[in-house]
């Protein structure tokens, strides 16, 4: 996206030609602040109360995170989920693990939906 931004934009000399070499200059630029911005994170929270929505839901089935509202813990992840993907980040694994460490453990996978365990 910014290197079309920058054909169609810096691109072109006073002359109304294209000027490779300033193309090129800005295109390494762009690359450079693109390259110093990514880089691995992760987000882990642990918070007690309220989790564990569509809890009919079985092993291997499909959570629906929202059923019980937007204001859910578990539709605030999947908020969160979404907007960390709709500002550019990559995400490999995004969970909602309830009772995290216990033989009952479930977890709901934020990405796909999917849920292993059951409640």
């Amino acid at each position: 996206m910014e290197a079309i931004r920058l054909m169609r934009f810096f691109s072109r000399n006073d002359h109304g030609g294209y000027d490779p070499e300033f193309l090129r200059k800005e295109l390494l630029k762009a690359k450079l602040k693109i390259e110093n911005k990514m880089g691995t994170f992760k987000i882990e929270i642990t918070a007690v109360g309220g989790h564990g929505v569509d809890r009919e839901v079985k092993d291997g089935e499909i959570v629906n995170f929202f059923k019980e509202g937007n204001q859910t813990p578990d539709a605030i992840a999947k908020f969160m989920e979404l907007n960390l993907r709709n500002s550019g980040c990559m995400i490999d694994s995004a969970t909602i693990t309830h009772w995290p460490g216990q033989e009952s453990q479930v977890v709901d996978d934020l990405i796909t939906g999917k849920r292993s365990g059951n409640f």
